[in-house]
């Protein structure tokens, strides 16, 4: 019997080992299948901000042009030419993003012949007015063509962007399946293990504590009458230490999954917020800006909610960039934004809109608050000393407008927009409300 009991044992093992042994291999592919979509995610997300990477070049592009035409200062053909030198790397790094993908390619060439047509057109207009020939470049401009061709640009950027939104959620919903699939095998193992508990607690019952029952019956017996009985159990053939050491391994292998599973939505999140946020300042960008601004006035027109905006804008920044270079610029910067964060509200949208210019959202708050708060904002920047420029401080403009009933994105902006030109015509350092 004992023999038997052994047998039975053995193989009773060598079943766990091999379930165990074919669960861990199924494990490490889904594992792997999960780090693969990870790895894929992120590479989207970077094709994503390498997108709006080159586009933002472009706009830089087409910024220096414009001022360069508009006030024939050669200093701002130095930021063009730096977005000019910088697009060729950016793009041929995008290409190379999407090298697998015989679609994007195809995108990205019909979109850097378009880009060619727009540089060509900003080289002609800013070679017309180097020669003196400002009213030719001036037509130019007027005739639209480098509109169209950036409208076209940016249409052609939004298909390719949709295209990887596509992949984008494809392999999100892969790496959720992979997820999915490993709690699934994690609780098949588990239900598995109680299984093995409950089969394993009645062998243990039935072949250790009956016969263990049976000896102290028969000691007892034996203190009776004096005689050892003729029977006799041996309990040395039964082994229980394999059960310890299959648990340790159930618990090391959950560990393992629960650390990863952290660590997957930990570096999703982090991606998620690198591609809505401002590398310099930390503040939300103009992408985000898009999205969230609309559901904003939607809700307000919806729900008759209060809600105003305003762009703040550093007066003479340039001067700032001119004097003590872009580095210090790019200090002023960041603390201007620190300044502005810390005296909003933690629901209150703050955007880095482009270059030295700021927007922000104010969701449930009236006219008056807006105001109050914009002179407030106002008067801190004005207080400070910066160190860097020689223990001088700077002025703020803005513009500052409410939603009214039928607003959009633009209208709304356009508002501020127009009245933060009449702080500046003004004198600056002033807070302008347009109705």
């Amino acid at each position: 019997m004992n023999f038997t009991l052994v047998t039975r044992m053995v193989l009773f093992f060598i079943l766990i080992i091999v379930i165990s042994l074919a669960n861990y291999a199924l494990l490490e592919k889904i594992y792997e299948d999960t780090r693969d979509q990870h790895n894929l995610i992120n590479h989207t997300h970077n094709v994503i901000e390498k997108k709006y990477k080159v586009l933002s070049l472009l706009i830089d592009m087409e910024t220096g042009q414009r001022g360069f035409i508009a006030t024939k200062d050669k200093n701002y053909l130095e930021p063009y030419n730096n977005a000019l030198a910088q697009y060729n790397i950016e793009f041929d790094s995008l290409k190379k993003l999407t090298g697998d993908n015989a679609n994007q390619q195809q995108k990205l060439n019909d979109i850097k012949f378009l880009i060619s047509k727009k540089t060509d057109e900003l080289n002609k207009t800013i070679h017309l007015t180097l020669n003196n020939n400002y009213k030719k470049s001036i037509e130019i401009i007027k005739s639209n063509l480098g509109k169209n061709v950036m409208d076209s640009i940016r249409y052609q950027f939004d298909l390719f962007e949709q295209e990887e939104q596509k992949l984008l959620k494809q392999r999100e919903d892969k790496f959720n399946n992979s997820l999915f699939y490993m709690r699934l095998v994690f609780l098949s193992i588990t239900i598995l293990l109680i299984l093995v508990s409950i089969f394993f607690s009645i062998l243990i019952h039935k072949h250790l504590v009956i016969p263990i029952v049976k000896l102290n019956e028969i000691i007892n017996q034996t203190k009776k009458s004096g005689k050892l009985p003729q029977k006799r159990i041996n309990y040395n053939s039964i082994k229980v230490t394999e059960i310890k050491n299959l648990t340790k391994s159930f618990f090391s292998m959950a560990q393992k999954i629960d650390k990863f599973t952290k660590e997957l939505h930990k570096s999703k999140d982090a991606a998620i917020e690198k591609s809505i946020t401002d590398s310099l300042t930390s503040l939300y960008n103009r992408e985000y800006m898009d999205k969230k601004l609309t559901e904003l006035i939607n809700q307000s027109n919806k729900n008759n909610e209060d809600l105003s905006l305003m762009i703040v804008d550093i007066d003479f920044f340039k001067k700032v960039n001119d004097t003590y270079g872009h580095l210090v610029g790019d200090i002023i910067l960041r603390e201007v934004a620190n300044i502005l964060k810390a005296k909003t509200r933690s629901t209150d949208l703050l955007i880095r809109y482009g270059g030295e210019e700021f927007i922000i959202i104010l969701p449930n708050t009236n006219k008056k608050n807006a105001i109050n708060l914009a002179n407030k904002l106002n008067n801190e920047v004005e207080k400070v000393i910066f160190d860097d420029l020689n223990c001088s401080n700077i002025t703020i403009s803005i513009g500052v407008s409410s939603c009214k009933l039928n607003d959009t994105q633009e209208s709304l902006i356009k508002r501020a927009d127009d009245a933060l030109y009449q702080a500046k015509d003004e004198g600056r350092n002033k807070v302008i409300f347009n109705d």
